[in-house]
């Protein structure tokens, strides 16, 4: 088993959209096993996604990760892989993290199944929090879109909104209840590390569509593949404001050079006119 990693665990799935590092509810939610997570730095399961990963380096690990966990109808414990089904670890009752407006959203994204609507709200938030749960889910939703048989243009819509959120300086604003968990770092500092990991939320969604898109012969959308990798060697530190000045100087360039509006808005039209009822 791998034993205390953070990294394995349910709070750094890309399927919990309530947690990511420090940030977050004291709870998470899983959207795949529609299970409020009590314990999430303690659990995983095979269907596990490491969030903090562009997608071929995730899925590798995702691999890995089911030698080593092999449930798939539930969540079990990092260090004993034991199943777990009681109110120690998960609960079934979503009344709790409903109190919360991004608990809310993201509660019925799975026990309602409104993906896309959900996804919707959130964009219309205005929080950290709302970005990395948008960000999050957007990229489970889109990669299975693609294993359905669909397109990359599953998430075309989804990479305009990552382009025009990119645009915004992430929410400086954080309340105490925001953090899930206090760290060695000052206050300012952990701050600022919850602000880098939307900024990088935002990318890892857009570098997941180049990749969709490359794998599907699209090679100007799926030059955006490489985006996240372009940003860290540039930036080479953990600083918002170095990944902030980057994405304005350059990151908003590689997107509008992959997609030009006009395309996007024929794809656009396009989706629209291929879509039931239309």
């Amino acid at each position: 088993m791998i034993h205390g990693s953070d990294q394995f665990s349910c709070a750094n799935c890309w399927y919990n959209g309530l947690q990511s590092g420090s940030l977050g509810l004291t709870t998470g939610y899983c959207v795949e096993h529609e299970i409020v997570l009590r314990r999430s730095d303690e659990t995983t399961c095979a269907r596990h996604v490491r969030k903090d990963l562009m997608l071929d380096s995730a899925l590798q690990q995702q691999a890995v990760h089911r030698g080593h966990y092999t449930r798939d109808d539930g969540a079990q414990l990092i260090d004993t892989g034991e199943p777990v089904d009681d109110g120690v670890w998960i609960d079934h009752d979503t009344a709790l993290i409903r109190k919360d407006p991004i608990g809310d959203i993201v509660a019925d994204y799975g026990e309602l199944h409104t993906k896309i609507a959900s996804l919707a709200m959130l964009r219309n938030q205005r929080s950290l929090r709302a970005d990395l749960a948008l960000f999050s889910l957007a990229r489970g939703y889109t990669k299975r879109c693609v294993s359905r048989e669909g397109s990359w243009t599953s998430g075309l819509h989804l990479l305009h909104w990552a382009r025009r959120r990119l645009e915004e300086d992430p929410q400086p604003e954080v309340a105490p209840q925001d953090i899930r968990r206090n760290t060695a770092a000052p206050l300012r500092r952990q701050l600022e590390i919850a602000q880098w990991s939307v900024i990088m939320a935002r990318l890892l969604f857009v570098s997941d569509v180049g990749r969709h898109a490359a794998s599907e012969g699209d090679d100007d959308v799926g030059s955006l593949a490489g985006i996240v990798e372009t940003a860290a060697a540039d930036c080479e530190t953990l600083s918002a404001r170095k990944l902030s000045s980057w994405v304005r100087r350059k990151g908003l360039r590689l997107i509008d050079a992959a997609l030009p509006l006009e395309r996007y808005k024929e794809l656009a039209r396009r989706l629209h006119r291929e879509a039931p009822g239309a």
